[in-house]
């Protein structure tokens, strides 16, 4: 079955000017895409291009549902109860994906880094779900992480991970921090 639009009636004469002739044209692709999108938003089957989907075959038109959640600019809200925890040794890997985020091209070893953000427990918070939202089997989803961490100066008893945070923040401070930023921090001698 294939839906052709086609009024005759309304098909301008040859001898009209241009203007008129635009202004037919037009009318008639609007009236084109009006019942081309009224066929689209029918539930009947019909794709619109003279194929009857009877739902068996699978769509292999390109567009996932991944995509469509992506490209959804409908600006709905979602409501969802977040709480903060203590951090436990549960929330490790958690941990370990928000600093891969932050440190994403860093070689920082981030798997000590978690550990000793945790081995501060109860200092720090973790955020996820609200306890009557989460699941069992999501027990500890970690939506954030807030803590803090003394980074010791450039001596031997500092791990390496916090040297190597040091001249992270050492190298992205020359690259975009304002000179007086980058004064300061060498007059601290980090």
């Amino acid at each position: 079955m294939e839906t052709e639009v086609s009024s005759n009636s309304a098909d301008p004469p040859k001898t009209l000017g241009r203007k008129r002739m635009g202004k037919a044209k037009k009318h008639k692709k609007l009236k084109k895409r009006r019942i081309s999108k009224e066929v689209e938003a029918s539930d009947d089957g019909f794709d619109g291009n003279g194929v009857v989907d009877d739902g068996d075959e699978p769509d292999l038109s390109g567009a996932s549902d991944s995509e469509d959640f992506i490209n959804d600019e409908s600006n709905q809200q979602i409501e969802c109860d977040i709480e903060a925890f203590p951090m436990e040794s549960g929330d490790r890997d958690g941990v370990v994906n928000m600093l891969t985020q932050i440190f994403l091209k860093a070689d920082i070893d981030l798997e000590v880094f978690a550990d000793s953000i945790i081995a501060q427990s109860p200092f720090g918070l973790v955020l996820g779900p609200a306890e009557d939202q989460s699941d069992e089997e999501d027990k500890n989803v970690v939506f954030g992480v807030l803590t803090a961490l003394p980074l010791l100066n450039n001596s031997a008893e500092a791990p390496k991970f916090m040297k190597d945070i040091l001249d992270f923040l050492e190298m992205k401070s020359r690259k975009f921090a304002m000179k007086e930023f980058r004064d300061a921090l060498d007059a601290c001698d980090v």
